[in-house]
């Protein structure tokens, strides 16, 4: 059942991933972080979900697991970098790519965390989540930057 579970939420995170991106509408900064938020916290349970339930071991995993934990939300912050956005709001692909590395990423640091020490995950994961909602504030309201 958790197997099942686990397929269709990688299925419906994917899906709000690159659906809205294929059908670009003008929508404020500041509510697309507020999606990327959404799709990055399905991507987090779906890898949950993935590693599976609590243990009652809470043995250490391999420090290799630190990896992605470290590497993803950095990762992140970079596929939502002001500069890029007029350049993904005119290419409804490259948009879906963006948002389906997100998706990864958010799965990734999560799933590592999970495999590091169980916790490890969840924290990451809504560290990520937080770091969008805080964009949507940050970027979303303030003046945009000088192209690079």
């Amino acid at each position: 059942m958790r197997r099942a579970g686990a397929c269709v939420m990688v299925a419906a995170t994917l899906a709000a991933a690159i659906i809205p991106s294929l059908r670009p509408e003008d929508v404020p900064i500041a509510e697309h972080h507020l999606f990327h938020a959404g799709i990055i916290l399905l991507a987090v349970v779906a890898a949950a979900l993935v590693v599976g339930g609590p243990s009652g071991a809470r043995e250490q995993g391999s420090g290799l697991w630190l990896v992605p934990v470290v590497a993803a939300p950095l990762a992140m912050m970079f596929l939502m970098w002001p500069s890029t956005y007029d350049y993904l709001d005119t290419h409804p692909l490259a948009h879906a790519l963006d948002h389906i590395g997100l998706a990864v990423l958010g799965f990734a640091g999560a799933y590592g965390g999970q495999r590091y020490v169980r916790g490890v995950g969840w924290l990451v994961g809504l560290a990520t989540v937080g770091m969008a909602v805080i964009a949507a504030g940050g970027f979303g309201f303030a003046p945009p930057t000088p192209k690079l």
